[in-house]
């Protein structure tokens, strides 16, 4: 049987090997309709601070990267499984007319909704991504009991009923925990959750 983590990482290289064919379609068909790309490699100096939202985002971005450097192209990629996630460190090799030959390294973390890439950032150093990755869209333990009993079927008002807390606290603490995990609907936030194991399938209880 195929484990999500062999495919994870099979998606991910797909999307080394459409970046170098130029295949902006392949790279589309690779992600959730609301991915979030967050750039910091310094081919891409130019953007630092921006973030790029869902399949149009990605399009313009990977478009305008081309078009910024014609002679980009990918000469080697290395990956690992990091928590929630994979860690790849990607080669580009910018060629220019006359130039010597620019290498970039960037860092890049890629999560995942399911099988589909979600959100893809970039950084300075592995250090960097790894610490961020150590830290970023997890939830407290709080939120994990709670999205778990989402993931149950319970609504907020039963949620509070159980946990003894009030509507709104439960309110709160789902409102952060879709911040955490970069979702804008409580069902596709239960779903980023099981996906990265913040949470256990309903029928099966967490082991601690």
């Amino acid at each position: 049987m195929t484990r999500t983590s062999d495919i994870r990482l099979a998606a991910v290289r797909r999307w080394f090997a459409a970046y170098d064919a130029r295949d902006v379609d392949a790279l589309v068909g690779l992600v959730h309709p609301e991915v979030r790309l967050v750039p910091r490699s310094p081919l891409l100096s130019t953007l630092q601070g921006a973030t790029f939202h869902g399949r149009d985002g990605l399009r313009s971005l990977i478009e305008w990267s081309y078009e910024t450097h014609p002679g980009i192209r990918v000469e080697s990629v290395s990956h690992q499984g990091i928590r929630q996630g994979i860690l790849s460190t990607p080669v580009f090799r910018l060629d220019e007319r006359g130039k010597q030959p620019i290498r970039s390294r960037p860092s890049t973390v890629f999560r995942f909704d399911g099988v589909r890439i979600r959100r893809v950032q970039s950084f300075g150093s592995g250090k960097d991504a790894v610490a961020a990755s150590a830290t970023a869209a997890v939830l407290t333990p709080r939120e994990q009991e709670i999205f778990q009993l989402l993931a149950h079927g319970l609504n907020g008002p039963q949620i509070a009923d159980e946990l003894f807390l009030s509507s709104a606290t439960v309110r709160t603490h789902i409102q952060n925990g879709m911040e955490r995990l970069d979702a804008t609907t409580r069902v596709q936030a239960v779903s980023i959750a099981l996906a990265c194991g913040e949470i256990d399938p309903p029928g099966r209880l967490r082991q601690d």
